[in-house]
């Protein structure tokens, strides 16, 4: 799986730091960036990840936004994207996202495996 990579757009360094571990374990490569902006720049300048773990809330440019311009754009718009939130509310928001699947923090890390997997299998 090593050539597995996954875009882990996420602000807060501790959930960040937990969510690599977890993927690295399990094999995978984890490109961590800290907004939608970075996650931007990254994603044109070539990266391909089989999959974005995508934080709502950020400084700089949201998750929302981001979602919105990475739809926009031919060239990275099929990538399948998770959404990670500490906002348990926020169903409505995100179903209209269009995205794969949406865990709350904490995050049950068991369940977000399965979906990476998934995504991007062995």
């Amino acid at each position: 799986m090593a050539d597995h990579r996954i875009l882990l757009i996420e602000d807060d360094d501790d959930v960040a730091d937990a969510m690599s571990v977890l993927l690295e374990g399990q094999g995978y490569a984890v490109v961590r960036v800290v907004d939608g902006e970075a996650a931007l720049r990254a994603l044109r300048e070539g990266l391909a990840p089989c999959l974005i773990v995508l934080d709502l809330f950020m400084p700089g440019m949201s998750g929302v936004e981001f979602r919105r311009v990475q739809r926009a754009e031919k060239a990275i718009a099929g990538i399948p994207v998770i959404v990670v939130s500490g906002v348990a509310n926020m169903v409505k928001e995100v179903a209209a996202m269009g995205v794969a699947r949406c865990f709350t923090k904490p995050v049950d890390f068991q369940a977000l495996l399965g979906v990476v997997n998934e995504f991007c299998p062995a």
